[in-house]
């Protein structure tokens, strides 16, 4: 199972970058309205309720950032709230490579 937000980061909270190897969606929660409009640069090139692929994780304590990959294939440093786990299917289909799911990903790279 993909699960990338460190568990218990409120009892167990760190400070510096952890390797990640997986996958989280944009969140389509309500309250991110205000950062997806035309206006925002920083946001242009990722997607919401897209999934995209994880490569580090910044923790500041009890909250950290995640690094992923966006779909021009730089790297975008987010706030966790701007994520959600997959779900168990979304998950399946991202390891299986099936249609339905857009992964940003340069040409060639493997999931692992």
């Amino acid at each position: 199972m993909n699960k990338v937000f460190k568990r218990n980061i409120d009892v167990f909270p760190y400070t510096g970058e952890r390797e990640v190897k997986g996958f989280l969606k944009i969140s389509e929660r309500e309250f991110l309205n205000p950062w997806f409009n035309e206006n925002n640069e920083d946001l242009k090139n990722i997607k919401r309720g897209k999934i995209y692929r994880v490569i580090k994780a910044i923790g500041y304590g009890d909250v950290e950032d995640f690094v992923i990959i966006d779909d021009n294939g730089e790297e975008l440093m987010l706030g966790s709230f701007f994520f959600e786990e997959l779900t168990e299917e979304e998950y399946q289909k991202v390891i299986n490579n099936q249609e339905g799911i857009s992964l940003s990903l340069k040409p060639n790279t493997k999931i692992s």
